[in-house]
């Protein structure tokens, strides 16, 4: 990390092995409003595809890059790379954290909306630019407009924190206890979550601290970006094995279209995490409107 760039926000993205969403998602941030006083952390996970660091290479804001060695966790792996990344925005931030995934499209109000939605909200736990997938608030499509959720509603698509929510909330889990063994210690330290012992990874992790600390997510009534990913682990994976070149004329030519994302998304419940939305719009004042 450089030791003599400060800068008032920080935005971390990990990566591993789809740089064909990368890029599209570097194309996307070079759009958005007013990123000029964000660094940006690529946080890459060991065994990460070199094309990475082509890509970076072409990105025009400032950036620092983390190449993560071998880790000792096996099941603690990627979420190691990711919370380690979180902290080093921490590090390097004054005020916020933005978290934003390479398959986490981001319109050109990104930004904004989550700063605006923070001047006015202080003490909210996080901000989420896209759709709640997990409770089903009734929205009104109003751009203008954001709620508040009171249930444990984190997901890691499109976040942003105050770095003193990360350092007070987060950090004190960022322990060998759970990267060793994170199933048994959320069971063990979180033993009333509706959770149980599902989703132990660091948005499972970061859900239950939500939960035990009955904080507030603020999502916009028309979100401000979405989940591209239709393809990956758990989704798609054989896709994968193609070429670079393949995969990103395959990203390109979907992940903007409803009906063809319906088309290639396994089932119904992957498509309604991944509905596109318009990110071509340009930043209005926030105002809170209750679900």
């Amino acid at each position: 990390m450089p030791g003599n760039i400060s800068k008032m926000e920080t935005c971390v993205t990990p990566g591993w092995n789809r740089p064909e969403f990368f890029k599209i998602w570097t194309e996307l941030v070079c759009k958005c409003q007013e990123i000029d006083n964000v660094l940006f952390i690529f946080c890459l996970d060991y065994g990460y595809d070199r094309k990475y660091d082509e890509i970076i290479e072409e990105f025009p804001y400032d950036c620092a890059v983390i190449r993560m060695p071998l880790s000792r966790y096996k099941l603690g792996k990627q979420s190691h790379n990711v919370l380690n990344g979180m902290f080093a925005g921490v590090n390097h931030s004054d005020g916020l954290v933005f978290y934003v995934e390479e398959d986490i499209f981001p319109g050109k109000d990104f930004f904004r909306w989550h700063r605006a939605v923070h001047d006015q909200q202080k003490d909210i736990f996080c901000s989420i630019g896209t759709r709640n997938v997990n409770t089903p608030f009734k929205t009104n499509g109003d751009r203008n407009a954001y709620y508040l959720s009171d249930k444990p509603d984190y997901q890691s698509w499109g976040s942003c924190f105050k770095r003193e929510k990360i350092i007070e909330l987060i950090k004190p889990h960022f322990n060998e206890s759970y990267l060793k063994d994170p199933d048994n210690y959320c069971l063990r330290t979180f033993p009333n979550s509706f959770l149980k012992g599902r989703w132990t990874e660091q948005d499972g992790l970061i859900r239950r601290i939500l939960e035990l600390n009955k904080g507030l997510v603020a999502f916009p009534h028309l979100p401000r970006g979405y989940h591209s990913g239709f393809y990956g682990y758990n989704r798609q994976p054989g896709i994968l094995g193609q070429e670079y070149e393949k995969r990103l004329e395959l990203v390109r030519e979907i992940v903007f279209d409803k009906d063809k994302m319906r088309q290639w998304c396994m089932n119904d419940q992957f498509y309604q995490d991944s509905i596109p939305v318009d990110l071509d719009t340009d930043f209005e004042e926030q105002r809170y409107v209750h679900c």
